[in-house]
C-alpha cells in the first residue's frame, strides 16, 4: 500500500469515527430529551434569566443540541456572563443551578462531552483531508 493510500485511509477512519460520534451524540440526545424538557420547563417557571441563544435553540431539535445547554453549563462552572453590557447575570441563576442535585445535571455533562468529541473528530477529519489534498495535489 502506498503512502498516499495509507494517509487517505487515515482520513477515512477519522470521518467514520466522526459519524459514529454523531450517532452516539444523537442517542444521548434522545435518551435525555425528557430530562432537558423537564429542566427547561422548571427553569422557566422559576422566572430566571435565559439567554436568547438557549431560548431559540430549544426549538431546533438535535441540530443545535449543545447550544441548548451551553448557558446552563456555564452557570454550573461559575463563568462570568452578562445579560447586556455592564450587567451581570443574576446570582439567583447560579444558585438555582448549584442547588440542583447532581443527577439533574449529569446529562448536561454527557451532552457536553459528546459535543466536544464530535467537534474534535470533525475538525481533525477536515485538517487531515485538507493536508492530504495539499500534499497530493487533489
Amino acid at each position: 500500500m502506498s503512502t498516499e493510500h495509507f494517509l487517505f485511509l487515515i482520513v477515512v477512519v477519522f470521518v467514520i469515527f466522526f459519524f459514529i460520534s454523531t450517532i452516539y451524540a444523537y442517542y444521548l440526545y434522545k435518551k435525555h430529551l425528557n430530562n432537558y424538557e423537564d429542566f427547561f420547563k422548571q427553569y422557566r417557571q422559576n422566572g430566571l434569566y435565559i439567554d436568547p441563544i438557549s431560548n431559540l435553540s430549544s426549538d431546533f431539535g438535535f441540530v443545535l443540541y449543545y447550544l441548548k445547554i451551553a448557558f446552563f453549563v456555564r452557570l454550573l462552572q461559575d463563568k462570568k456572563m452578562y445579560v447586556e453590557k455592564g450587567k451581570l447575570v443574576d446570582k439567583a441563576c447560579y444558585e438555582y443551578m448549584h442547588n440542583l442535585p447532581k443527577e439533574k445535571t449529569a446529562w448536561m455533562w454527557s451532552w457536553r462531552r459528546a459535543h466536544f468529541t464530535q467537534a474534535l473528530l470533525f475538525v481533525t477529519s477536515l485538517i487531515l483531508g485538507c493536508l492530504h489534498s495539499i500534499f497530493y495535489h487533489y
